[in-house]
Order: C-alpha cells, then sequence, then structure tokens
C-alpha cells in the first residue's frame, strides 16, 4: 500500500475516506463477492422488515379501530385492555424476532469479513474469498459474545439512565427538570459513544485473541485521539442508513402500494 502502517494513525476524516475507496476499488472483486453474499442479504432483510413493520402496524390500527366501534359508543377500561390484547397481531412479534435473529447472525458475518480483508491487505497476506469464509467462520463464536455483551452494556445503561432520570422527571420541579435536561443530554452522548465502541470491539475480536468486555475495553484504548474522526463517521453512516429509511419508505411503501405487487418484488423493484 501507499501509505506505510505507521502513518495510519495519523490519517484524517478526509484521508480516512480516501483511503478506504481506494482499497475497495483496488480489490473490488474480493469486496464485491462479500457485498453480494453477505451485506446484499441483510440489506434485503433491513427492508423487507421495514416494509413488513409498515403493513403489520397499518393493520393492528385498523383492528383496533374495528373493534372499538360497538354500537353503543362505549367500551370500558376492561373491555380496552381486552381489544388491545386482541388487536396486537403476534405476526408482528415473530417477525421483530426473526429479524432480529437474523441480524444478529449476518451482521457479525459481514463485518468480520470487511475487518479481516481491510487487515490482509494493508499486512499483505493473500486473501481469497474460501480463505476468508473460513476465517470467519472460525471468529463468528467470538463475535457473537462480543455482541451479546454491548447488548446487556446497553440493556444495563438503560436501566440504570432511567432509574436516575424518571424520579427528576415525575417530581414536576423546576431545578429538577433542568437537572434532568442535563442528563438527558448525557445519556444521548452514550448513545453516540456506545456503538462506536461496539464497532471497535468487532474489529478487536476479528484481528486479536481477545472477545467480550474484553475486547470492548481494548476499543476504548484503541478510539483515544480519534474519539471525535469516530463518532463523525459513525454519525455519517446513520445519517445515511436514516436518509435511505425515508427515501424507501416515501418511494417504495407509499407509491408502490397502488400497484398489486408482493412486499419482496417492490424491494426488489
Amino acid at each position: 500500500m501507499d501509505i506505510e502502517q505507521e502513518e495510519m494513525q495519523f490519517l484524517g476524516l478526509f484521508d480516512i475516506y480516501k483511503e478506504s475507496y481506494k482499497i475497495i476499488f483496488l480489490w473490488r472483486k474480493i469486496f464485491s463477492q462479500i457485498t453480494l453474499t453477505l451485506i446484499l442479504p441483510l440489506t434485503f432483510v433491513l427492508l423487507f422488515n421495514i416494509e413488513e413493520s409498515h403493513d403489520l402496524v397499518k393493520k393492528i390500527t385498523l383492528d383496533m379501530r374495528d373493534l372499538t366501534g360497538t354500537p353503543g359508543g362505549t367500551v370500558t377500561p376492561e373491555q380496552q385492555n381486552l381489544l388491545y390484547l386482541l388487536s396486537c397481531n403476534w405476526t408482528f412479534f415473530l417477525s421483530k424476532l426473526l429479524f432480529f435473529i437474523f441480524v444478529f447472525i449476518f451482521s457479525p458475518l459481514s463485518t468480520s469479513s470487511v475487518v479481516y480483508t481491510g487487515s490482509s491487505i494493508y499486512t499483505g497476506k493473500e486473501v481469497t474469498f474460501k480463505v476468508l469464509i473460513s476465517i470467519t467462520r472460525k471468529v463468528w463464536t467470538r463475535l457473537m459474545l462480543t455482541s451479546l455483551c454491548n447488548f446487556i452494556a446497553f440493556f444495563v445503561y438503560d436501566v440504570i439512565a432511567w432509574l436516575v432520570v424518571r424520579p427528576l422527571i415525575f417530581r414536576g420541579r423546576n431545578d429538577c427538570d433542568e437537572i434532568a435536561g442535563v442528563m438527558t443530554i448525557l445519556y444521548m452522548a452514550g448513545l453516540v459513544y456506545l456503538p462506536v465502541v461496539w464497532q471497535f470491539a468487532g474489529a478487536v475480536t476479528v484481528l486479536e485473541d481477545s472477545c467480550g468486555y474484553k475486547a470492548m475495553t481494548r476499543s476504548r484504548e484503541l478510539t483515544k485521539g480519534k474519539m471525535g474522526v469516530s463518532i463523525i463517521i459513525d454519525l455519517k453512516l446513520k445519517l445515511l442508513f436514516l436518509t435511505v429509511e425515508f427515501l424507501f419508505i416515501l418511494v417504495v411503501v407509499n407509491v408502490w402500494k397502488m400497484f398489486s405487487l408482493s412486499s419482496l418484488e417492490k424491494i426488489v423493484i
């Protein structure tokens, strides 16, 4: 490569993008194989989940409206709770569960493939798709453990934040509202910080002999001095994802609904 490994740590934001585009185009064959076999299926599942979730939520809303349309026009609280339970379509929860399982499996596979390929390119190792799949299968279990630890960290973080902010919100005092506002800002900052640590932890799990909380601790050390750039890149990716999701809902979900097409046909188009 044109840049020595020692110089990589001094790359700025635009240099990182420039170097990333360069290796993707120079090694487009292996990256195309990764995209077609791992990233593209995950993308289809994400889009399909958006389409199905929109349809199921709409169906649940219509069912709830039909159930509450009683002749007398009045519904008791007990009847309201029963109607709510009846209107909750179990297909929605089952689809969400299947979606979570699929993403939980495929996301680490795609991440490990890209990380190992980039590492092999910069270290001068020969990398083929067959070797890549073999390595990915070996580190898959460790990646699952790292992802699980990250999920637990997010859950504990949310619980602690709720236990701290909730009493301040319900006290109704002005000084408590100000403190709750500050705590909310700090909470949002944590939601930006934790995904960055998670992404680096996945790379550490693939390249080093560590996983779980050990990999997350190691990732925090690697982000020192580069946290600002890492957060900008992560936020940019999230913004792009939200843009794609918005355009997908606008065009595919809303525009194509006038045609008699299945969800899969609309996604492919």
